[in-house]
C-alpha cells in the first residue's frame, strides 16, 4: 500500500505539472496519514481489519474512500487530545454516578422489605479521644442506614464527665438500638470485646469513631447474606476523606485472594464476620496492636473458605485519625506475628519477613525435599543483536539459568525443530541442557507437550527462549507455592529489556486477556501494592509459568488447538474451573525480550478462546468491577453499574 506514494513521490522530484504535483501531494499526505493510522491501530491489534479494508478500497480504485478513511479521526485544527487519566477526578465522577437518589433509596427500601432473612447485624465501636465532630458524623453514618435491623454497641473510655460521654449518651437516648457501656480497659482489643460481649446480632463488624459508613453499607451486607446464607465473613471496599468531605484514594479491591492477604491487609474494612465464629476464635487477639482486624481476619481465613467481597465502597477512612497500621514499626512486627501464627494454624511451614515495602510483608513457605524441576524451553534457534553484538538467545537463556538460579535441581529440555543448527545444538548440550526435535509445523502448545513428556521432574517450567533470570531463587520463589496443593501455576514478573513491566499478572478484561501495568516502571507498588506481593490473578504468561506435572498430566497438557497464543491463558482458566488458583510472584524476576522467537502473532486463536471463555468468566474476579474493562491498569471507572443493583458479588466458577 505504501509502493505506489513512494513511486509517485520520486518522480515529483523532477520536473512535474502543477496538476500531477497537486495529486502527489494529497497521495503524499495521505501515505502518512495512513502510517499514522496503522500504527495506532496495531497497537489495538485491528491493523489487519484496516489493512483488509484499505486494501480492498486500493484494489477497487476508490482513492478518494481510501483517503477519508484514513484521514478520519486525525488531528485537525478542532482536534482535541484525551486529557491524561485523573485518578481523583475520576473517582469524583464515580461518587457523582454513585450517589444515591431518592429513587434509588426507594428501591433499596422495597428490596429490604422483600428479604427473606433480615439479620441483626452489631457494629462495634470503641471510644476513646476523638473529635466531637468526627464522632457524630460516625454515629449519624450508622443512623443512616437503609437496612434497619442493625445495633450499635459502644464501649466508651473517654472522660466520664466529658462531652464525648454525653454525645454518646445523647444518641443512645435517641434512638433504642444504641447502647453503650463504660470501659476503663486499656487496650484496643481489649475494648472490642467488650462491644462483642454486648452483641446480640448475627454478624458483626468494627466501625472506628472517626470513620463512617456508606448509606447503603449494611444492606449490602444483607442483600449478600441472603445471597449466600453460609456465608462466614464479608468484606468490601474502602476510600478516606480529609477534613472538608473529600474522599480520595479509593480501594477497589479483588475478590478472596488469600496469597495477596498474605503479603497485604487489605480485607480489613468494612469487615463483616460471623458472630459466632468470631466467639469462638477468641475475639480479637490482645497481642495485635494496631492490627487487630488483619490478625481476625486470618483466622478466620484458616477457619472457613466461606468468603465474600462486595465490590461496592462501603467504608469511608478519615485521613489523618486513624489507628496503627502496618506502616508503624510496632504493628509490622504484630503483624509478622500473627502470619507466623497463621502459618501454624494452616500447618504450612515457613517464615515471615519485611516486604519490599514497610506496608508489606513477606511470607516464605519452605520448599518440602528437593523436587526436580523440568525446565521446557521451546525455540527456533533465533538470534538476535544486543548490546552491539548477534547473540544466540536460546544459548544465552540456558547460559543465564546455569550461571545465576540456586535451586540445585533442575533439568534443562529445549525442544528444537529439526533445523536446529548443529553448532548450536552441540553448544547448548555443553551447557547442560538436553536437545529433543519436535517434528512437524511450529504449534507452542504440542512443543510444550512434547517437552513435558521427556520430563522427569515433579514440576515443569515452561521458559521461552528469550528470557534471562535476574532473581537467583527464581526457581525456590515459584516452588513455594507450585507444591500446594490448591495451586494450579505460577507466574513470574518479567521485565522489558529496560527495566518496565511486561508481566505482572494478566487481567481478563471483556473477555481479552491484557497484561496488568504494561510497561510502568518495575517498582510501581500497583493497586494496593499487588505488585509488591505475591498474588491470586486470573492467568499468567507462559513465557516463564510453573505448574506440577501431574497437574498438567492430568489437565491434558496445553491446548493443542491453540497453536501460538492462549494456549497458556486457557490452561489457567481450566485450572481455576478444578478448584486450584493461580499466582503471581514478584520475587521471581526474569527479562523478557517478547515474541522475537516466533514473532507477533495477534489474534491466533481468538475466536475460539472467546467461545469457550467469554460466559464462564464473564468478568475477572481478581479485577474490580469498578475499573475501567478497556485498560489493565487498574483505571477508575467512572460510569460503573451501581453495585446496589447490580451483582456485586460474582464468583469463580465451579
Amino acid at each position: 500500500m505504501t509502493s505506489v506514494p513512494r513511486t509517485v513521490a520520486a518522480t515529483n522530484e523532477r520536473s512535474t505539472p502543477p496538476l500531477v504535483a497537486a495529486r502527489v501531494g494529497q497521495l503524499t499526505a495521505m501515505r502518512r496519514a495512513l502510517a499514522g493510522k496503522l500504527s495506532s491501530l496495531k497497537k489495538l491489534s485491528y491493523a489487519w481489519i484496516a489493512l483488509r479494508h484499505s486494501l480492498g478500497l486500493l484494489v477497487r480504485g476508490q482513492i478518494t474512500a481510501l483517503g477519508k478513511k484514513a484521514l478520519k479521526g486525525l488531528k485537525s485544527s478542532s482536534y482535541a487530545a484525551p486529557a491524561p487519566y485523573d485518578p481523583r477526578l475520576a473517582y469524583d465522577r464515580w461518587r457523582q454516578r454513585q450517589a444515591l437518589t431518592e429513587q434509588d433509596r426507594n428501591y433499596l427500601r422495597t428490596e429490604v422489605v422483600s428479604m427473606s432473612e433480615k439479620p441483626l447485624i452489631s457494629v462495634l465501636m470503641v471510644v476513646a479521644d476523638e473529635q466531637e465532630s468526627d464522632l457524630r458524623e460516625a454515629l449519624e453514618s450508622i443512623l443512616g442506614q437503609m437496612y434497619a435491623h442493625w445495633e450499635l454497641c459502644i464501649v466508651d473510655g473517654s472522660a466520664p464527665s466529658g462531652r464525648l460521654r454525653q454525645l454518646v449518651e445523647d444518641y443512645s437516648r435517641r434512638d433504642a438500638r444504641i447502647r453503650w457501656i463504660a470501659g476503663e480497659e486499656t487496650g484496643s482489643s481489649t475494648l472490642i470485646n467488650k462491644a462483642l460481649d454486648m452483641a446480640q446480632g448475627t454478624y458483626v463488624a468494627v466501625l472506628h469513631a472517626a470513620n463512617k459508613l456508606a448509606d447503603q453499607a449494611l444492606y449490602s451486607v444483607a442483600r449478600a447474606i441472603n445471597d449466600d446464607p453460609a456465608v462466614d465473613f464479608l468484606y468490601s471496599d474502602e476510600d478516606r476523606f480529609d477534613a472538608e468531605g473529600h474522599h480520595v484514594d479509593p480501594f477497589f479491591k479483588p475478590d478472596w485472594s488469600p496469597e495477596y492477604l498474605l503479603g497485604y491487609p487489605y480485607a480489613c474494612h468494612l469487615a463483616v464476620q460471623r458472630t459466632e465464629l468470631v466467639r469462638e476464635l477468641g475475639g480479637w487477639s490482645e497481642t495485635s496492636a494496631g492490627v487487630e482486624q488483619y490478625d481476625l481476619v486470618l483466622r478466620i481465613a484458616a477457619r472457613t473458605s466461606r468468603i465474600k467481597h462486595i465490590a461496592d465502597v462501603l467504608y469511608h477512612k478519615r485521613i489523618g485519625k486513624q489507628p496503627t497500621t502496618t506502616a508503624d514499626a510496632n504493628a509490622r512486627v504484630a503483624a509478622r506475628l500473627a502470619l507466623s501464627h497463621h502459618l501454624v494454624e494452616t500447618q504450612r511451614s515457613g517464615s515471615v519477613e519485611p516486604g519490599l515495602t514497610e506496608d508489606t510483608q513477606r511470607v516464605r513457605f519452605t520448599v518440602i525435599g528437593r523436587p526436580l524441576v523440568s525446565i521446557i524451553i521451546p525455540t527456533a534457534a533465533v538470534a538476535k543483536t544486543m548490546a552491539g553484538r548477534e547473540q544466540m538467545l536460546v544459548t544465552q537463556c540456558v547460559r543465564g539459568v546455569r550461571q545465576l538460579s540456586t535451586w540445585p535441581n533442575y533439568e534443562i529440555i529445549i525442544v528444537g525443530d529439526p533445523g536446529m543448527p548443529d553448532d548450536v545444538r552441540e553448544e547448548l548440550t555443553s551447557l547442560g541442557g538436553r536437545v529433543v526435535t519436535c517434528p512437524g509445523p511450529f504449534n507452542f502448545s504440542t512443543t510444550i507437550n512434547f517437552g513435558a513428556s521427556h520430563a522427569g521432574g515433579q514440576h515443569l517450567v515452561m521458559l521461552n527462549d528469550d528470557t534471562e533470570v535476574i532473581s537467583p531463587d527464581w526457581l525456590e520463589c515459584m516452588l513455594e507455592f507450585s507444591q500446594q496443593d490448591d495451586v494450579g501455576a505460577v507466574g513470574a514478573m518479567l521485565l522489558f529489556p529496560n527495566g518496565r513491566l511486561q508481566h505482572a499478572g494478566i487481567a481478563l478484561l471483556g473477555g481479552h486477556p491484557l497484561h496488568a501495568f504494561p510497561d510502568y516502571p518495575y517498582d510501581h507498588p500497583g493497586h494496593g501494592f499487588n505488585n509488591h506481593v505475591p498474588r491470586n490473578c486470573c492467568a499468567v504468561t507462559g513465557a516463564c509459568l510453573m505448574t506440577r506435572y501431574q497437574v498438567f498430566r492430568d489437565l491434558g497438557g496445553l491446548d493443542t488447538a491453540f497453536p501460538l497464543e492462549y494456549n497458556d491463558i486457557d490452561y489457567c482458566l481450566r485450572l481455576q474451573t478444578t478448584g486450584r488458583s493461580v499466582v503471581v510472584t514478584p520475587y521471581a524476576r526474569l527479562y523478557h525480550y517478547e515474541a522475537t522467537t516466533r514473532g507477533k502473532t495477534a489474534g491466533t486463536g481468538r475466536d475460539l478462546f472467546r467461545a469457550r471463555w467469554a460466559k464462564v468468566f464473564s468478568r475477572d474476579p481478581y479485577y474490580n468491577v469498578n475499573l475501567c474493562n478497556a485498560s489493565p491498569n487498574y483505571h477508575i471507572d467512572p460510569e460503573a453499574a451501581k453495585a446496589y443493583r447490580e451483582s456485586s458479588m460474582d464468583t469463580l466458577p465451579s
